[in-house]
């Protein structure tokens, strides 16, 4: 499939069929459509941060502030059918890796086309985050004990305090509607691109606030804002190095 094509189609799905995922991801324990097209059929596991970018390595987790529990990138999966899976977003995640591969940062830098499906690319590793942190349950803190009360709430819930149940709510549906966004111009500013010569893969991210993908394989860190704008890239850039600098 073309990624023109492709990209059409998601943000078709993703107007369409808003209300039917959105009560999925909401009201229902566990997703049990695709959360892009809406489809309940040939339903397959969606990494939400793709295995070429963590170098399909089993040991390689992170950490969910909230609970301080540790999620392998292997095990953090969302449902997704197996079109939208295996063409769509395998299509983006493919020219992602071409505009990567077709850069030197040295002397060269990304054309704005490459920056509209970079944003988009992040913002859907977004929205699956939101998805798995619905399906997710808060279980316990790190060596704390098991309180049923809580364990049975979705980490979304918990980790967005203060905001209530409806204002998390409200959050996922943006970071869905995103989807149907066809340009991103508006958001260009808010995605820092950054030469690494770094070894190796390395990732944090906020919900809500902004990502950091550094791809050792490719020289190439990704630091993106999902809910600020810029007049100037080097106030963006001045603003990533900071909170860099306190989390990495």
């Amino acid at each position: 499939m073309e990624l023109k094509e492709s990209l059409l189609l998601l943000r078709k799905n993703s107007r369409i069929y808003h209300k039917k995922i959105i009560n999925s991801i909401i009201y229902q324990d566990k997703v049990n459509v695709c959360p892009f097209c809406s489809s309940e059929n040939n339903l397959t596991k969606e990494h939400v941060i793709p295995k070429w970018v963590f170098g399909n390595r089993s040991e390689k987790y992170f950490t969910t502030n909230t609970n301080g529990l540790e999620q392998t990138y292997s095990k953090a999966t969302i449902p997704a059918c197996s079109f939208c899976n295996t063409q769509i977003l395998s299509t983006l995640e493919h020219e992602i890796v071409r505009k990567m591969r077709g850069v030197n940062l040295v002397n060269e830098y990304f054309s704005d086309e490459d920056h509209n499906d970079i944003i988009l690319w992040l913002e859907i590793i977004e929205y699956k985050f939101h998805v798995l942190n619905m399906r997710r349950k808060f279980l316990k803190s790190k060596n704390g004990r098991f309180i049923p009360y809580l364990s049975e709430f979705p980490l979304s819930i918990l980790q967005n305090n203060p905001l209530t149940p409806s204002q998390i709510f409200s959050v996922i549906r943006k970071a869905h509607r995103n989807l149907a966004v066809k340009s991103k111009s508006n958001r260009y500013n808010s995605l820092v691109v950054f030469r690494t010569t770094n070894p190796d893969f390395h990732f944090f991210h906020t919900t809500d606030h902004f990502i950091f993908l550094e791809l050792a394989e490719f020289g190439v860190a990704f630091f993106y804002f999902f809910n600020r704008e810029f007049k100037l890239l080097s106030q963006a850039h001045k603003e990533a190095n900071i909170i860099i600098d306190k989390v990495y």
